[in-house]
């Protein structure tokens, strides 16, 4: 039975799963209610004095934007944990939620004790998608923001989460970065967190400015750039070209060899898989500059040679790995240093200025100071 109760008495419920309400679509419910009336009456439960929305806040809000003093209300005693469920049904079924609201409401239940496949039967999904949507709450707020506004999909945050695994992998020598805040405090960063610091920096133009959509592709390409450059340097440096310079979308260019003593890459932490995307990865970067004398059969070559060797022989790779720091850079140096006087005043400078402009780049995105990354590599000489 439904009785009218002043909005007034009715309170929003605190733990209602749904954070996000669309401002013009509101405005066409409460449009609705004025001209044609409240088709449904919301669903409350005694709380004291007042009354607690169970079901219906957007009916609620709307009501009030439409100027209204009263609403039709269904009152019905029900516990914490009842109360939640309902609220949780209701939006899932009218698909309102955004996949970050149903993260929360699905770890909810979690923290309720319940298992990823209780959570599926109460809300009538498969195990894949409870889990799939949990997995969500690995990303950082400002992820969340951009899911709730829109600017990218769960279908690009999946392309993001994908990273988690290898970049633990392939940074797993590497410490975790401290970020530190205005007010002095810090905290430990992991590589997957800073990595999304990554992927902000490279695509908070296009949101805050442009206004522009990422699409998927976008932020596969940007993923699968940062996975090849992990890959690419360890193996240059293990082929002995670890003085070659290497540019990915990091928004530097810095050598194989550095690449590695500063993200502390191993060619141990490679995996074959790491071969199989590298081979794909390449075919596909090189697809318009094969011709006669560059093959697709020549970049296939080089991978599976890698890989019999990495994976299918007696070859200590530990034995080749030959990771001195700095000591064939410094050679080089030393040899450049007899050409100094060659070169004018204002040569000079400018290359000075390049290479600090480098260290600063690398100091940033590695939190440190560039004073910090001088005086590691200059400990491990």
């Amino acid at each position: 039975m439904n009785i009218t109760l002043k909005l007034s008495q009715i309170v929003t419920n605190p733990n209602q799963p749904r954070k996000h309400f669309n401002e013009e679509s509101l405005q066409e419910l409460a449009a609705s209610i004025l001209s044609d009336g409240l088709q449904e009456a919301i669903l409350v439960r005694p709380q004291g004095s007042q009354y607690e929305i169970v079901q219906g806040e957007r009916r609620y809000r709307a009501s009030q934007m439409a100027g209204l003093d009263t609403i039709a209300v269904k009152v019905k005693e029900l516990s914490d944990e009842e109360a939640f469920h309902l609220s949780v049904i209701e939006n899932i079924q009218r698909e309102q939620m955004t996949p970050i609201e149903e993260a929360h409401a699905f770890y909810e239940y979690v923290q309720r004790g319940y298992t990823h496949d209780q959570i599926a039967k109460k809300v009538s999904k498969n195990r894949a998608f409870v889990t799939s949507r949990l997995r969500l709450l690995k990303l950082l707020p400002f992820i969340h923001d951009w899911i709730a506004e829109g600017y990218i999909s769960d279908g690009h945050a999946k392309q993001l989460l994908r990273m988690e695994s290898f970049l633990n992998r392939l940074l797993k020598n590497k410490p975790t970065s401290k970020f530190i805040y205005e007010d002095g405090s810090q905290k430990e960063e992991s590589h997957f967190e800073n990595y999304q610091l990554k992927f902000h920096s490279s695509f908070w133009e296009k949101h805050d400015i442009k206004k522009e959509k990422l699409t998927v592709n976008e932020v596969k390409r940007w993923g699968d750039d940062w996975h090849y450059g992990l890959i690419i340097s360890p193996i240059l440096n293990y082929k002995g070209l670890g003085s070659m310079v290497v540019s990915t979308n990091r928004g530097f260019a810095l050598t194989a060899q550095m690449d590695c003593i500063i993200n502390h890459l191993h060619i141990s932490n490679i995996t074959e898989e790491d071969i199989d995307f590298a081979v794909v990865y390449d075919l596909g970067k090189n697809k318009d500059d094969f011709d006669s004398e560059f093959r697709p059969w020549m970049v296939e070559k080089f991978w599976d040679e890698m890989r019999n060797e990495l994976f299918h022989s007696d070859i200590n790779i530990e034995e080749k790995w030959n990771l001195h720091s700095f000591q064939d850079e410094l050679k080089k140096c030393e040899n450049y240093s007899d050409s100094l006087e060659d070169k004018s005043l204002e040569t000079l400078t400018e290359e000075i200025k390049f290479y600090k402009q480098q260290l600063d780049h690398i100091a940033k995105e590695n939190h440190v100071s560039t004073d910090d990354i001088l005086d590691e590599l200059l400990a491990m000489e």
